[in-house]
């Protein structure tokens, strides 16, 4: 993934950084620019190092800084460091964990690899110690082989101790303990085989067992079957007794109601339900009649204040609203006059129009006198010593008079046009306001034809004194106002005394209206459906009445339960009668001695089945007592020849692993140098001194020379000490990263550089920065490259460059 857009902020050198990154990319600025703590800023959020940063990379005055990448992609990251606590990274779907941020970006898991293969930083190129080589070897994974063999000889050891402890314990050798496993191997078989005879018989009685007992089951089942058929004989026949008692007893009630039932009353549920319905509803409307009329009474004395209330308050509220805006009108009246002289009001606008003109003619004289004067002085300071007229001579004392004349006049004639101009302005500001008094005067006449009948004449008499005296008008219509909101209020608060009393008793007696209505209402529809009820109900109580009822429910009740009851009587009788019951005591009997004979017999087979069972237990204990000298006299041959066969293929792997070894670190130092001579050598130009470079087994630099020498070092020697300039070990540090990404394919694909080109001559900083951009565009990698070295414009484009100023 590329990175598109980098945003840092409340970082130490940058409050708000916020710049688009390309492919190759370049962060250009002097020393103390803050370009380096970006780069490392970047390279934090991608290696997700929380320890990396603490309080000194935040701005001053700040508890976090914050660095957010976004990638080409879509997919964003952010880092948040609150100082020395732990940083916290989020991606697209919420916090990650520093594994997860490196699956997702696709980055190594091993942290020197992703710095060595990431980071370049120009602090670190001094040192080219063991460590540089150790971290090579790795990413190479050149020692891999040494683990591989390591772990062998491991392996072997452990296989011949295995051995010896197996010839320990086998006495007095191998082959006698393969004869002895024989001869115990044929004697369990015996035993097993016995076992086996003995089983099979066994699962025949037990077979023939089941099958008596499925037998017995069954029978128990069919006298279970037949006991319960006793028993419910037994049940019905008492239940017979209880409902033939029953029905007498239901009689006995039939005849009872029948001698005490009142003859005047109707034997119809419902026709002594809706009597006592009416009964009810009749007491309920007598009680509450005189309530209701006084509810409907009140109710129509409050409509009627209602009604009238609203009409008053209605009228003045339209009065006042149509007074407010006349006042609002009068008052823009009385503005515009305060700034209108008194003398102009009586005026016409003809005569202020006629007046304007004569003032515009007055201003075009003295501006044809101004001109006339100003080419007079003109003409006097170029004719010299001359007459501007007749030409003649002229003294110098008449020419200055005449000049200081003409410049006496034009300062007179420019203060007179600036008073008419003055009084020009003033005549227009006037014109302008009694052209608004007008407009405003008319809106006050044109509103008398929506003015209220009850407040016409007050405004006519308003509207013809605004211009003799407004201020005494407009206080009259606010104190007109004020009465009139004054008297709303007071309606208002009439009404809603007399509307509190009102609803109060209304609510009081509301509830006694609708139950009358009810009441009412149910009489009228007990009466259509049973139009007589009225002479029926005459002269009874509503205690008879529901009495009558309950008995008359009762004996409804009793006529369906003794229905019922005779159906059962009935229905128990015949299944009595049924085949079923007929001969049940000797069947149950005989299903009983059939079930004693059964469990004999099976009692039998078990005792016989026990025989068997005791004589394959006598088999099994004597496998039990010889099965484990079998199996550990056989695990210890097996573990013997398993160890020596183990021993043989492990050698010949370990000396295949050895082969392979020699291969790989041959190839790869091939591989290793051949890149690092086309980048040090090719194309940082420095095969004007050196002929090639090789590597040892350490990955270490051997530089052979013109002059014919080897330049080698130990590992305790910095590179400095055998010869190499400052800018040959920042290109060295280059070129040993660039060649390690030639050899691996699976890598970030980013590279951040910390002044690539330090200590370079000026035509080998052009070729480095030349090749980086090449490998940007040809092996898909994005760069990013921080320096102050101006020279990287003449090779790089303007729209990859980001200038930070110093």
């Amino acid at each position: 993934m590329v990175i598109r857009r980098v945003r840092l902020k409340n970082f130490k050198a940058h409050a708000n950084f916020d710049r688009e990154f390309g492919k190759f990319t370049i962060i250009l600025g002097r020393n103390n620019a803050g370009k380096s703590t970006i780069l490392e800023a970047i390279y934090k959020a991608l290696y997700s190092d929380n320890k990396g940063f603490g309080t000194g990379y935040i701005r001053r005055g700040e508890r976090e800084f914050v660095i957010n990448i976004q990638f080409s992609d879509g997919y964003e990251v952010e880092v948040i460091y609150p100082g020395t606590k732990a940083a916290k990274v989020y991606g697209n779907n919420g916090i990650l964990t520093l594994k997860e941020l490196r699956r997702i970006l696709r980055f190594p898991e091993d942290d020197e690899t992703f710095k060595f293969l990431v980071m370049f930083e120009q602090g670190s190129l001094d040192e080219f110690d063991s460590r540089t080589y150790e971290r090579v070897r790795k990413i190479l994974k050149l020692d891999f082989a040494n683990e591989i063999i390591k772990a062998a000889d491991g392996v072997i050891r452990d296989l011949k101790k295995v051995m010896d402890n197996a010839e320990k314990k086998i006495h007095p050798g191998v082959f006698h303990a393969k004869r002895v496993l024989r001869s115990l191997k044929l004697e369990l078989e015996e035993c097993r085989c016995g076992i086996k005879r003995l089983e099979r018989f066994s699962n025949r009685i037990q077979r023939k067992i089941f099958e008596l007992e499925g037998q017995r089951d069954e029978i128990r089942r069919e006298i279970e079957v037949l006991e319960k058929l006793k028993g419910e004989r037994e049940r019905k026949t008492g239940m017979l007794e209880v409902l033939r008692k029953r029905k007498g007893e239901i009689e006995g009630k039939i005849l009872e109601f029948e001698r005490t039932f009142p003859q005047n009353l109707p034997k119809d549920r419902e026709i002594l339900k809706a009597i006592s319905e009416y009964i009810k509803n009749a007491k309920t409307f007598r009680e509450n009649l005189e309530k209701a009329k006084e509810y409907e009474r009140l109710r129509g004395e409050y409509e009627n204040i209602k009604n009238d209330y609203m009409e008053r308050a209605q009228n003045l509220g339209k009065t006042i609203e149509y007074l407010r805006g006349f006042y609002s009108d009068l008052k823009r009246v009385v503005e515009t006059l305060t700034g209108i002289p008194e003398g102009l009001i009586g005026k016409t606008l003809e005569e202020l129009n006629a007046e304007m003109e004569n003032l515009k003619a007055e201003r075009d004289k003295v501006m044809s006198e101004i001109g006339h004067f100003q080419k007079r002085l003109e003409s006097l300071k170029d004719a010299g010593d001359r007459c501007p007229v007749c030409g003649e001579s002229m003294p110098s004392e008449k020419r200055d008079k005449l000049i200081k004349e003409s410049r006496q006049i034009l300062m007179e004639l420019g203060e007179r046009e600036k008073r008419i101009r003055d009084k020009i302005k003033a005549l227009e500001k006037n014109i302008q306001k009694l052209n608004e008094l007008s407009v405003y005067l008319k809106a006050l006449e044109d509103k008398l034809s929506e003015c209220p009948e009850s407040l016409k004449d007050k405004a006519q008499i308003w509207v013809a004194n605004a211009l003799k005296n407004p201020q005494n008008v407009l206080k009259d219509v606010g104190e007109f106002g004020k009465g009139l909101r004054s008297e709303l209020e007071e309606l208002e608060g009439n009404f809603k005394v007399k509307q509190g009393e009102y609803e109060r008793r209304l609510k009081e007696l509301e509830e006694s209206y609708g139950i009358c209505l009810a009441s009412k209402k149910e009489l009228e529809r007990i009466t259509k459906m049973y139009p007589n009820i009225e002479d029926i109900s005459r002269g009874l109580d509503e205690g008879t009445v529901e009495e009558s009822l309950r008995k008359l429910e009762e004996y409804e009740r009793n006529k369906g339960e003794i229905e019922k009851t005779i159906k059962e009587l009935e229905e128990i009788q015949k299944t009595l009668e049924g085949e079923e019951f007929k001969d049940l005591d000797n069947r149950l009997n005989g299903a009983k001695e059939v079930l004693r004979e059964v469990e004999e017999r099976i009692n039998s087979l078990r005792a016989e089945r026990e025989g068997i069972i005791n004589g394959i237990r006598g088999l099994e204990g004597r496998i039990y007592e010889k099965q484990p000298k079998y199996e550990e006299l056989k695990k210890t041959v097996r573990e013997f020849e398993e160890a020596k066969e183990g021993i043989e293929r492990v050698s010949r792997f370990k000396y295949a692993v050895e082969e392979a070894k020699k291969t790989f670190i041959n190839l790869a130092k091939l591989e290793f140098e051949k890149a690092l001579n086309i980048y040090f050598l090719d194309r940082f130009g420095f095969s004007n001194r050196y002929t090639r470079i090789e590597v040892d087994e350490n990955f270490e630099p051997v530089f052979h020379t013109r002059e014919g020498s080897v330049i080698s070092r130990g590992r305790s020697l910095s590179v400095n000490e055998v010869g190499l300039s400052g800018g040959e070990r920042t290109a060295l540090g280059l070129a040993y990263r660039l060649a390690l990404r030639e050899l691996i394919g699976d890598i970030p694909k980013i590279l951040l550089l910390d002044e690539p080109t330090t200590h370079m001559d000026a035509d080998r900083r052009l070729a480095v920065w030349g090749i980086l951009k090449d490998i940007a565009e040809r092996d898909n990698i994005q760069i990013i490259a921080v320096t102050h070295d101006d020279a990287v414009e003449d090779v790089v484009e303007r729209e990859n460059i980001i200038r930070l100023a110093s």
